[in-house]
């Protein structure tokens, strides 16, 4: 309805009531302290990521044990981290002389597969005769056995 000429709203002048936005789940926080793979100490590993050099290094504070490696723009510490105990775990394989070759390639070579790809030619195995029963019809003579 109106009142001197203005529209006014049944509610009497109260405003609106807005609905308040959902706040914001804090993402957790990635460690960037962690075990020293050859002392054993705990969270005595820190990681120092130079984004200007693309550079990132991990240093144990307890043995002096250090890796280094360049980083790009998406690298967090925790991939330093990881890069740094797949490569001790390379040299550990590499002196054990357990040096993985891959998975053993499956199947069986056949004539006519030269390459050793891992992939070998199957053949298929002849169908086996036992399921069939009295009134079936074989395939070889197309009649009733």
């Amino acid at each position: 309805f109106y009142i001197a000429g203005r529209r006014v709203s049944p509610a009497m002048g109260k405003r609106k009531s807005s609905a308040k936005p959902a706040p914001k789940k804090a993402r957790p926080k990635l460690a960037t302290s962690f075990d020293c793979p050859f002392c054993g100490h705990e969270k005595t590993c820190d990681v120092k990521i130079d984004k200007d050099r693309s550079y990132g290094t991990i240093k144990c504070n307890t043995c002096g044990a250090e890796y280094a490696m360049n980083t790009h723009k998406l690298t967090q510490p925790v991939d330093i981290y990881a890069e740094w105990i797949d490569s001790c775990d390379a040299v550990n394989n590499a002196a054990d002389g357990d040096v993985d070759q891959g998975a053993e390639p499956r199947g069986r070579d056949l004539p006519g597969d030269d390459e050793d790809d891992g992939y070998d030619l199957e053949q298929p195995s002849a169908p086996d005769r036992d399921w069939q029963q009295e009134g079936d019809e074989d395939e070889d003579d197309g009649e009733l056995v």
